[in-house]
């Protein structure tokens, strides 16, 4: 089962810098990680981090994050031109024991430990991002995100521009709104939820499908703005591509119907609840998918 297997994130680098050079940078940062490594050959290293006990006493949302036990592998190959590539992986060293409720805390974790490994490695970029013809007349690709803090939500359009994205604000609510895929789901359900849950149920789903309409109304009118326009506007926040380290697109919940998405930069980490394609009620997930690897072709990590 899913829930019992470990949290794991993978990364492929290419270095311009042989393999001993390497294998020292590598040795270094363990080392400021407070790692103990256990395994140093000619191409591999294997080191431990963080504290079973701390957190199993604490929990992981209580214990600090360098208390969060990681086990990292490396496998570093010199190639003929004297540039190296390494194959890393780091997952969660809880042994064994379910994960449910502590996968975001744990991917943050290994993002953030590999994110810092990369900056000290320094690799090139595998492929170059594919050519935009866009110009700042047209419209961009655009996906409906909502941010929440507490009960507040606020909705944003988020355009992908040619070198930039672009966070325009749409509106900022208490009550529930439902995504496209949350809506979907609950029409499969309707039919064989039971008398109670589905009274409790409706009235909060009649007043998110109600939100719902509103904001899509406006996401949808915005959308079809010009860039030119869209960046005029005062509520507007860009977002630099060259800045972008990684992107994640996922699926959660039983019946998958919530979708996060997360962009990492250089100096923040933003994530959303990803509602849907303004003016589309259907076939998002695989849309959005589309999107985000044709803008960012070895940037997105789908977890479906």
């Amino acid at each position: 089962m899913k829930a019992f297997e470990p949290i794991t994130e993978k990364r492929t680098w290419r270095v311009n810098a042989p393999s001993n050079e390497v294998l020292k940078t590598v040795i270094n940062f363990l080392s400021q990680e407070r790692a103990k490594v256990t395994t140093t050959e000619s191409n591999t290293i294997e080191a431990t981090m963080g504290s079973r006990s701390t957190v199993r006493l604490r929990g992981v949302a209580f214990a600090s994050r360098s208390m969060i036990p990681v086990k990292v592998s490396l496998s570093i190959n010199e190639e003929a031109d004297k540039a190296t590539e390494i194959n890393v992986t780091a997952q969660d060293d809880l042994g064994f024991g379910l994960r449910t409720g502590i996968e975001s805390i744990y991917r943050d974790r290994l993002e953030d430990l590999l994110d810092k490994l990369e900056d000290k490695l320094e690799p090139q970029k595998l492929s170059q991002d594919l050519p935009s013809s866009k110009n700042s007349t047209q419209t961009s690709n655009c996906i409906w995100v909502m941010e929440s803090v507490g009960l507040k939500h606020t909705s944003y359009n988020l355009f992908f521009d040619k070198d930039k994205l672009l966070l325009t604000k749409l509106h900022t609510h208490t009550g529930p709104t439902l995504s496209t895929f949350r809506k979907t789901s609950i029409s499969k359900m309707a039919a064989s939820a039971i008398l109670f849950g589905g009274i409790i149920g409706g009235t909060s789903d009649a007043l998110g499908a109600s939100n719902r309409k509103k904001i899509m109304e406006k996401a949808t009118d915005n959308a079809k703005l010009p860039i030119d326009q869209i960046l005029e506007s005062k509520e507007v926040h860009t977002i630099n591509k060259s800045d972008i380290k990684r992107i994640r697109l996922e699926r959660a919940g039983v019946l998958k119907d919530f979708v996060y998405l997360t962009i990492k930069t250089k100096n923040k980490r933003y994530k959303w609840d990803v509602m849907g394609i303004p003016g589309k009620e259907k076939g998002e997930f695989e849309e959005i998918k589309r999107i985000l690897r044709s803008e960012f072709p070895e940037k997105v990590d789908v977890k479906d």
